[in-house]
């Protein structure tokens, strides 16, 4: 069926249109497929990050482990590497922070 002028408005009116938002099941696998990327990196250097929670607001709290957590870089690594690029992958993401261990 072609999908003319009108037939759209038709189609709306006739059907309930139903808007799927992602869940926070999908927010925590989307912040994981991104850490993922980046842990080959860290764990090069002893490290590894792990997800702690993602907040109602889409908040990330993580922890950085190993090497990483003492690590004088770790806040460059923070913010260049691991807050920029869950920023770029999710938009709508909350503030990212980081547990001391």
């Amino acid at each position: 069926r072609c999908w003319g002028v009108g037939t759209t408005g038709e189609y709306a009116a006739n059907h309930k249109i139903i808007l799927l938002l992602p869940t926070m099941s999908d927010i925590n696998q989307q912040v994981e497929q991104v850490l993922e990327t980046i842990r080959p990196y860290l764990h090069a250097d002893g490290g590894d990050v792990e997800l702690v929670e993602v907040s109602a607001e889409l908040d990330v709290i993580l922890r950085l482990t190993g090497a990483c957590s003492t690590c004088s870089m770790s806040e460059m690594t923070m913010t260049a590497g691991i807050e920029e690029s869950l920023k770029r992958a999710i938009p709508n993401i909350g503030k990212i922070t980081a547990l001391k261990n």
